[in-house]
């Protein structure tokens, strides 16, 4: 009888240590926070995937950390970082698509000794240019802003929704960039005050620390950081800044806040180098500036986009400011963005929250697009309507009989389209002239020119007006070219 309770209190006392375990394997699970995870949807990656992704990330690292010439031709006095190489502490797969990987690496030096935190970097795999064959595609970073929209493919927002450390499961490091900045100043009037001494915060470039400014290339106002929360391996994060903000009183009480533009790159001089662009919020307060806030764009994650979302400043109003925006496609060039869109900030118990985003032209996604037009007879290049606040640039173009543009199609994608209908359309006061022609076979990165040859333009008279071109094709937004016809 005795021996009988002593099994059963034993099995009672056992129940209750397994639902004990249960309950603390369930809350560990939770990575970060109390935010729930998705750990089910990932799993560890076999032997040969951990040695792809570690060549991958070890190839993005020596690309990012390595020094531009140019830092050290223009700017003296930046320190170097230590020999360090990328060590990949924890990584996993997508099981819905082994394609997507999520990578927690850190840095080591010769020793072993760790430097700075992990970061997390989100690779996407079967690219056969890329050592590894993973390409990554955000990161390396501790945050990554606006992946979980709807615009975000699928399998993307499965290892960042939602949060892409809970999904690894890793616990953040406890960095964050800064966003309040208070500094002396010698005068409440904004216009009057020297702005290339005045200190940015870190969260401009990804940083936690300060941004200080200092002389650089010119006699221009430039700073460097090792950012320690986002863009952390460029070596270093070149700060161009400085210039003159735009005022505008923004909370009502009769004196101007100032935006000041803040343009972060890796120092290489190029397009491609640019990493990101925001905007830093001034309002002085007695002999005191800080920091409301910091503009940024607002273009959701897209693995696609071939460079970072642009942003300016445009005006402030009172309860808000207006922001440009320049928003990148999958076959956008350096040089131009094919998304056109305006951003209202409202101004509410002190802080600057984005309220309304008004698309005025979406992204081009078409693979098939316009890669030149040209007015004949003379080669007079059309420029297409300019992203800014400027105006249009407006080509003149003389009216003969023998009038006609030409206009170059490319196709850039991987599949051959067929049957591709182009119009193009010229506004007149007594009603449009439209004209449409077919491509019946446009074949990837084709070897012969695709050019169609609009004619019969009899109907046009001289006169400011603008040629609108149109492809048949889903993610082609129409194109907008300001002319000037002139008598021939």
């Amino acid at each position: 009888m005795i021996r009988s309770r002593l099994c059963a209190l034993r099995l009672l006392v056992a129940g209750a240590l397994l639902l004990v375990s249960a309950c603390d394997s369930s809350s560990s699970t939770r990575g970060v926070g109390t935010q729930p995870t998705n750990q089910g949807t990932v799993r560890p990656p076999t032997a040969r995937e951990r040695a792809q992704i570690a060549a991958s990330v070890k190839d993005l690292w020596l690309y990012e950390s390595r020094r531009p010439n140019t830092i050290d031709d223009f700017f003296r006095g930046v320190p170097r970082r230590p020999a360090l190489r990328p060590v990949v502490v924890k990584a996993r797969v997508l099981r819905t698509d082994r394609h997507y990987a999520s990578a927690v690496v850190v840095l080591r030096d010769a020793h072993g000794r760790m430097h700075d935190t992990p970061w997390l970097v989100v690779l996407h795999g079967g690219d056969r240019y890329t050592p590894g064959g993973w390409d990554p595609i955000a990161g390396p970073a501790l945050d990554f802003p606006l992946s979980c929209k709807s615009t975000t493919p699928k399998p993307l927002r499965a290892l960042m929704c939602p949060n892409p450390w809970s999904v690894v499961g890793y616990p953040r490091p406890h960095v964050h960039e800064q966003t309040a900045l208070t500094q002396p100043i010698e005068t409440a009037d904004l216009h009057r005050i020297d702005w290339r001494k005045v200190v940015l915060p870190g969260g401009a470039c990804g940083s936690s620390q300060p941004i200080r400014p200092r002389r650089g290339y010119g006699g221009a106002a430039t700073a460097f950081v090792h950012a320690d929360v986002n863009l952390p391996w460029w070596n270093p994060v070149v700060v161009s800044s400085w210039g003159r903000p735009v005022f505008g009183d923004l909370d009502g009480d009769g004196r101007d806040e100032a935006a000041l533009h803040v343009t972060c790159a890796n120092g290489g001089g190029m397009a491609a180098g640019q990493l990101q662009f925001s905007d830093a919020i001034f309002k002085a307060v007695g002999k005191s500036l800080r920091v409301i806030g910091i503009v940024t764009p607002r273009q959701p994650l897209d693995p696609r986009a071939g460079h970072v979302p642009l942003e300016f400043v445009h005006r402030i109003e009172r309860g808000q400011l207006i922001a440009r925006e320049a928003w990148y496609g999958p076959f956008d060039g350096t040089c131009c963005a094919s998304g056109d869109v305006e951003t209202t900030w409202s101004f509410r118990h002190s802080k600057l929250v984005p309220s309304r985003i008004r698309v005025i032209r979406p992204i081009w996604t078409s693979p098939v697009l316009v890669q030149d037009v040209l007015g004949e007879p003379g080669d007079h290049e059309l420029v297409e309507e300019a992203i800014d606040v400027v105006g249009p640039k407006r080509i003149e173009v003389p009216v003969t009989t023998a009038l006609r543009f030409d206009v170059w199609v490319l196709n850039e994608g991987t599949e051959t389209k067929r049957n591709v209908k182009v119009t193009l359309t010229i506004a007149q006061p007594r009603g449009p002239v439209v004209r449409t022609l077919m491509i019946r076979r446009i074949a990837p990165w084709a070897v012969d020119d695709t050019i169609l040859h609009f004619g019969n333009l009899d109907a046009v008279r001289p006169g400011k007006t603008s040629i609108v071109i149109r492809i048949g094709l889903p993610g082609a937004t129409p194109l907008r070219y300001p002319v000037t016809f002139t008598r021939g």
